[in-house]
């Protein structure tokens, strides 16, 4: 199977394990308090909006920085800055991704986005805004990831706990019969 595929049976398979899910306990919904955060997977977005209708969604900022660092592969922002601004982009687009995460209010951030995009074009950065600003700023589906987009007050939109723990458990190898973390 490809990994189009896997997704797709990943997708299935939890709306149908939440479909039993409720019928072994005779839910006529599971509600859940809070967003869902997720790391801009398509399938987990498809899947949770499905699984939990009205639940709100957030895109978890730290995975948003993590792709500006990324020097190559799927998602990586850096090999479209040009040679003499890679590091101009790194540091800087990190910097500006931390201050859109830390607006309080919906207009804050539209005009926060829009000085940081031109800022962008305006250095040279123009296929690294013009990616962005698809991926972030206008798409209703992933531009929930600032502090204000939540639905309870203080509640963070990134994932770092869970994955911490992930690493430590993705990290794991057994070396002569030892457990020893990974990365």
């Amino acid at each position: 199977l490809g990994p189009g595929e896997r997704k797709i049976i990943f997708g299935i398979g939890m709306v149908a394990f939440l479909k039993y899910i409720r019928l072994l306990f005779n839910l006529k919904s599971i509600k859940i308090k809070g967003p869902c955060i997720s790391d801009r997977c398509g399938v987990f977005v498809s899947v949770f909006s499905i699984a939990f209708p009205g639940c709100s969604l957030a895109t978890c900022w730290v995975h948003i920085i993590r792709r500006f660092k990324r020097k190559k592969g799927n998602g990586a922002y850096l090999p479209d800055a040009p040679t003499h601004l890679k590091q101009y982009a790194l540091e800087t687009a990190c910097d500006d991704v931390r201050q859109l995460h830390e607006c309080i209010t919906r207009p804050m951030f539209v005009t926060l986005s829009r000085l940081v995009l031109e800022a962008w074009n305006d250095k040279g950065l123009l296929k690294i805004a013009a990616l962005f600003e698809k991926a972030y700023i206008s798409n209703d589906q992933h531009n929930r990831w600032t502090v204000q987009t939540t639905d309870i007050y203080g509640c963070d939109s990134h994932q770092n706990p869970i994955e911490s723990h992930n690493k430590s458990i993705k990290g794991t190898s057994m070396v002569d019969g030892v457990i020893s973390p990974g990365k």
